[in-house]
């Protein structure tokens, strides 16, 4: 079947005349690019139902800070929900008061930075806050990055560092990622 479109339109002094042919596919064609788009939408869906408050952790009323609990946060908190999960398990110090923890990310999308790699940190964070004894913590990522050459390595992606104070501010079930960044010392190493 073909569709012819014919017209005129007028800029200033110039008449532009428009025409186009557009020739529809055939029945068992459309049905094809029927059948893509609705498998489309189906994974649209699936991909925005995971960009939700789906954290493969969530913080306890009560937790104590210690290098094995903090580690055992992390791995649940990264490898569940929108992060692109842990490329080897994460080195985490706490002592005196203070936390270190480091990671390793495999491959993130890059749909969204603050989806995979910032919003699932919440639930680990508002678990170290729950600790009285917790003054700062600072989470360091690290993942696939590129040089400006084209070289690829593993690399800090960016690091956060928060204090008791700066927690006190913060809903860690609410936060979105700009909160986190502006109310904590954040720091982008790649773009």
């Amino acid at each position: 079947m073909m569709r012819r479109f014919s017209g005129r339109a007028t800029h200033g002094k110039v008449e532009t005349v428009l025409m186009t042919r557009h020739t529809l596919p055939s029945r068992s064609k459309r049905s094809d690019i029927r059948a893509c788009g609705i498998a489309g939408l189906i994974v649209g869906a699936l991909l925005l139902a995971g960009c939700g408050d789906s954290e493969g952790f969530k913080a306890p009323a009560s937790f104590t800070a210690s290098d094995e609990s903090v580690s055992k946060a992390v791995t649940e908190a990264i490898n569940g929900g929108t992060s692109p999960g842990l490329a080897k398990p994460p080195t985490v110090n706490c002592s005196a008061g203070e936390c270190s923890i480091s990671y390793v990310i495999k491959e993130p999308t890059g749909i969204s930075f603050d989806d995979e790699l910032m919003q699932p940190t919440r639930q680990v964070w508002k678990a170290l806050f729950e600790d009285p004894s917790i003054k700062a913590a600072k989470i360091t990522v690290e993942g696939p990055v590129t040089s400006v050459g084209g070289q690829k390595s593993t690399g800090t992606i960016y690091w956060l560092e928060c204090t008791r104070e700066d927690a006190s501010q913060i809903n860690w079930d609410e936060v979105e990622a700009d909160g986190m960044k502006k109310l904590c010392n954040y720091h982008k190493e790649v773009e």
